[in-house]
C-alpha cells in the first residue's frame, strides 16, 4: 500500500513524548518528505476528490473510485450524468467563476468536440509527474494518446484492438470450402461475388461507420471499387437488407448489415465469420470509459493530482484492470499501458507485437469524417 510509506514518515515527524531534548545534544533533523508523501499529505488536507462520472467511465469506475478513497483516505464523490448534461452545466459553471470539479470521464465526442474547445479542462501532461507514467517507453506504440483535437486533454488510458473483418454469409448459398478461401479483403471483389453482395447504402447514416474504418485503415481503392463496379444490392432500410439476405437474394453482407448476425437464432441459414484479412488493425479508446482528464482550476488541486497520477500508474491501471472486470461482471478496459495485465481483457481486444493499427477515435480523424463520408458518397453516386 502506498500509504504505509507516509504513516512511517509520520510516525518519524513527532512523538507525544513530552521529554525536552537535554541542552546541547544534537537534535535530529526531521526527514523531508518526498515529493509523492507531500502530495499525499496536501491532498488528504482538502479531503475530498470530485469526480465528473460521465458514461460508463462513471458507473463501471464505481470500485475504483472505491478503491482510491481507501488507499489514501480521500472522500471521493462521484457527479453522475451524460457527457452533454455535464459539459452544458460545468460550461455554465466555470462562466460564473465556479470550479467545482476535480478530474473527470468525459469522453472523446462531446468532450473533443465542445469540452475540450470550451477550456473547461486542464492539460494532462501539466499534472503529471510519476516517472512511471511521464516514461511514455510504459505506453503503447511508446506515446501518451489523447482523443482530443489538440491532443492535450482527454488522454486515453485504455482501448479495443481489432484486427480481424467481420462479414455474414448465408450458409445455403456459401460453402464452407468458399468461406475458408477468403484470405484477403481483396477476394471479395472477385466475380464470384459479383451481384452476391447485399447492404445499406453508403447514402444513408447507418452505414457509414464501416466505410470511415475501411477508409482510414487504408482501403481507398477496395472502397471505390466495391461501390461503383460490383453491383452490391444497395438498399436504403436495414429490413429490406435483412430480408433479402434471409432469401437467399444475396449471399454476403460485409458493410451496412444492421442486425444480421441475429437471425440466426430464428435459425435461418446466417454465420457471422470473423477473419484476419490482413488490412490494418484498428484501436478504438475514445469513449467515457477509456479517457481520465483534470478540470480546469480543479476545485482540490492536490486530490486531482494525486489521482491522475495512481490512476495512470501500474498499480492504478491495474486495479483498472482487476475491479472493472469485479463490477460488471463482463470484461476490462484493455489498458494502453505494456505493464498491466490482460488476463481479464477479452483476447480479441488485444493489439498484435508488430501490427499496424489506426486509431479510429483521434480526434484528427474525428475531424475528417464528414469529408470521408462525402467522398464516398461521391462514388457512390458517380456510379448509381
Amino acid at each position: 500500500m502506498l500509504l504505509v510509506g507516509l504513516v512511517v514518515v509520520a510516525a518519524g515527524c513527532g512523538s507525544d513524548d513530552p521529554t525536552p531534548t537535554p541542552a546541547g545534544a544534537a537534535s535530529t533533523p526531521t526527514p523531508a518528505l518526498s515529493e509523492w508523501d507531500q502530495l499525499i499529505a496536501d491532498a488528504q488536507e482538502e479531503g475530498r476528490l470530485v469526480v465528473i462520472g460521465s458514461g460508463g467511465g462513471g458507473s463501471r469506475m464505481e470500485l475504483v473510485w472505491d478503491r482510491f478513497t481507501d488507499e489514501f483516505g480521500i472522500q471521493t464523490v462521484v457527479q453522475r450524468g451524460s457527457a452533454r448534461e455535464h459539459t452544458d452545466r460545468l460550461i455554465a459553471e466555470q462562466a460564473a467563476g465556479r470550479f467545482t470539479a476535480d478530474v473527470g470521464t468525459i469522453g472523446g465526442g462531446t468532450g473533443a468536440t465542445r469540452a475540450a474547445p470550451a477550456g473547461i479542462f486542464e492539460e494532462t501532461d501539466g499534472w503529471l509527474f510519476l516517472p512511471e507514467v511521464v516514461d511514455r517507453s510504459n505506453w503503447f506504440n511508446g506515446q501518451h494518446h489523447y482523443a482530443d483535437l489538440d491532443e492535450k486533454y482527454l488522454f486515453n488510458h485504455s482501448a479495443a484492438f481489432a484486427h480481424t473483418i467481420e462479414f455474414h454469409v448465408n450458409t445455403d448459398k456459401v460453402s464452407q470450402a468458399e468461406i475458408d478461401a477468403i484470405q484477403s479483403i481483396d477476394d471479395f471483389l472477385a466475380p464470384r461475388w459479383r451481384g452476391e453482395i447485399v447492404g445499406l447504402t453508403p447514402m444513408e447514416p447507418g452505414a457509414t461507420t464501416g466505410y470511415y474504418e475501411l477508409y482510414l485503415m487504408g482501403e481507398t481503392d477496395w472502397l471505390q471499387t466495391y461501390v461503383q463496379d460490383l453491383d452490391v444490392g444497395f438498399f436504403g432500410d436495414f429490413r429490406t437488407v435483412e430480408d433479402q439476405f434471409a432469401q437467399g437474394v444475396y449471399s454476403i453482407c460485409i458493410l451496412g448489415c444492421g442486425d444480421i448476425e441475429d437471425l440466426a437464432d430464428l435459425g435461418l441459414p446466417v454465420e457471422t465469420v470473423r477473419k484476419d484479412l490482413g488490412t490494418v488493425g484498428t484501436m478504438v479508446g475514445g469513449t467515457s470509459a477509456n479517457v481520465v482528464h483534470v478540470m480546469k482550476d480543479p476545485a482540490n488541486p492536490n486530490a486531482a493530482k494525486l489521482f491522475v497520477n495512481w490512476f495512470l500508474s501500474r498499480e492504478g491501471q491495474t486495479a483498472v484492470h482487476d475491479l472493472v472486470a469485479e463490477y460488471s461482471g463482463r470484461t476490462s478496459p484493455n489498458s494502453l499501458r505494456l505493464d498491466v495485465p490482460k488476463d481479464n481483457v477479452d483476447p480479441a481486444e488485444i493489439q498484435e507485437p508488430g501490427r499496424d493499427y489506426v486509431n479510429i477515435d483521434a480526434a484528427e480523424h474525428v475531424a475528417k469524417r464528414d469529408e470521408i463520408i462525402a467522398q464516398v458518397r461521391e462514388w457512390f453516386q458517380a456510379a448509381n
